[in-house]
């Protein structure tokens, strides 16, 4: 939040919207939509249509194993900014799908987030990158012909 007040400061018109979660927050340009049932008549689809209206995906957690909002929001071509741990290294590229940040301080984030909405170009090319990257890793087919190069190189070292 503190991030997001920073960065509104050189974005007056940028806006926050928090999914998952109702914290009490009433201030400009900050809504909370709160939790979205995936398995509610509906619920992807509104899901998704939040990822697609944002500009940029983020979590700061600090703890999350693995982060499936990040390859839903890339499936929507939105960048995301994560934390440089657990397996958001793999779910984002730096500098590529969208950023890795080291610490959890807001300046560092909200630097983040003005260096991506000052070149909205880029900030388009991280999208599509995400999306391409979530539709090459992030599938079930992806992970099936992952899985059957590893049994077939499995089987091919027991030969040996």
């Amino acid at each position: 939040l503190e991030a997001f007040r920073k960065t509104r400061q050189t974005y007056p018109q940028a806006t926050l919207r928090i999914m998952g979660c109702t914290p009490a927050i009433d201030e400009p340009g900050v809504e909370i939509i709160g939790r979205i049932p995936k398995d509610e008549p509906g619920g992807l689809d509104k899901i998704l249509q939040h990822y697609s209206q944002a500009s940029i995906f983020t979590i700061m957690s600090h703890y999350e194993p693995f982060g499936i909002v990040i390859p839903e929001a890339a499936f929507s071509a939105v960048p995301c900014v994560v934390p440089r741990q657990y397996a958001f290294t793999e779910t984002v590229q730096d500098g590529i799908t969208g950023y890795h940040v080291a610490e959890y301080e807001p300046d560092l984030l909200s630097e983040t987030f003005n260096k991506m909405l000052a070149d909205p170009d880029k900030l388009q090319q991280m999208g599509q990158a995400a999306h391409q990257f979530a539709k090459n890793h992030w599938t079930w087919d992806a992970a099936a012909t992952t899985i059957h190069n590893r049994i077939l190189h499995d089987l091919n070292q027991d030969k040996d």
